[in-house]
């Protein structure tokens, strides 16, 4: 993980600056160019993914325009949520720049997969990420769009 960070700073400072030079621990680049600049400012969106408390959630925390969590309950992806919101207060970050999104697979889950994708949602997700059911393919995805997120449209099933 805090290889992971020092990769978010050099890949900030190659995308916003004309030379960039990070010092890390792991890292170290030196007056590296990188052209040309990307078109999203102030860089593209780094979409980190993590339910790390105090090393992950940080991280994303400092760098992230999008947080993933994967395989939980929407109670723990609240509660992650939460967290997240609470690191990014304490280095003066806006947690509300932040999107959300939860990953699962909807043949695992057991009970209602449209309720429990509600209840995600709830619990403050911008983004669910379905797996397909196996084997994987376009009859895969259909099934996960009809079954799930059809009806979460309000569209019938």
């Amino acid at each position: 993980m805090k290889r992971l960070e020092e990769a978010c700073r050099i890949l900030e400072a190659l995308w916003t600056t004309e030379r960039a030079s990070v010092e890390g621990v792991y890292y170290q680049v030196r007056e590296a160019i990188h052209e040309p600049k990307p078109v999203q400012r102030p860089h593209p969106p780094l979409v980190i993914g993590t339910s790390v408390d105090r090393v992950g959630l940080r991280i994303a925390a400092r760098h992230a325009q999008t947080w993933n969590m994967a395989r939980a309950m929407p109670e723990e992806y609240r509660k992650k949520s939460a967290l997240l919101d609470e690191y990014c207060r304490e280095i003066g970050r806006d947690p509300a720049l932040i999107e959300r999104s939860i990953q699962f697979l909807p043949d695992a889950m057991q009970g209602d997969t449209v309720a429990l994708a509600g209840g995600f949602i709830a619990a403050g997700a911008t983004h669910l990420i379905f797996s397909c059911p196996t084997p994987y393919g376009a009859a895969g995805a259909r099934q996960v769009w009809n079954e799930i997120v059809a009806p979460l449209r309000g569209e019938p099933r």
